[in-house]
């Protein structure tokens, strides 16, 4: 026989608290960071979708590198702030010739 152990429901809605709590915590902490991971994951969907909207992806995409090249800048890391420029690059490219 297999046994379960149980967790109480308490414990469950600590837990989740304590995670939201911690994501809100890094949110406020890197602002920028978190607003280029949005801006990529949400370029991606876009793009992937293969909608009328798709296009819009691109721009979404330099959006995404725009606030990584700030990240990149201000952490003072050189290798994230060079592929952050290609990136921006190959955005740019995309937005000239889907718009």
């Amino acid at each position: 026989m297999i046994s379960v152990k149980t967790v109480s429901s308490q414990r469950v809605v600590a837990n989740i608290t304590r995670l939201v709590s911690r994501a809100f915590a890094y949110l406020l902490r890197e602002p920028y960071e978190c607003a280029g991971a949005f801006f990529g994951g949400f370029g991606a969907w876009l793009l992937s979708a293969n909608i009328s909207y798709s296009k819009w992806g691109w721009l979404s995409f330099l959006l995404s590198n725009a606030f990584f090249l700030v990240v990149a800048y201000r952490k003072r890391m050189s290798g994230l702030f060079m592929v952050q420029s290609y990136f921006a690059y190959t955005s740019v490219n995309g937005i000239l010739h889907y718009f």
